[in-house]
């Protein structure tokens, strides 16, 4: 039988993975391939791939 892991993109996981119950219910029970995290606020910075400062966008207008 093939597994199927799940790519998870969390559109600001600040809400949605609050808790221990969320995050094991995330990382356990749908077992993802990987995470994609998009937020301006991360409470929590895990593996930072690219970020973007609002002085950053002004210079590159």
């Amino acid at each position: 039988m093939t597994e199927c892991r799940p790519i998870v993109i969390l559109d600001e996981p600040q809400v949605l993975d609050n808790t221990n119950l969320s995050r094991t219910a995330i990382s356990n029970n749908l077992n993802p391939l990987f995470e994609l995290r998009y937020s301006a606020t991360h409470r929590e910075k895990i593996n930072t791939i690219y970020r973007l400062t609002p002085v950053d966008a002004y210079e590159k207008k």
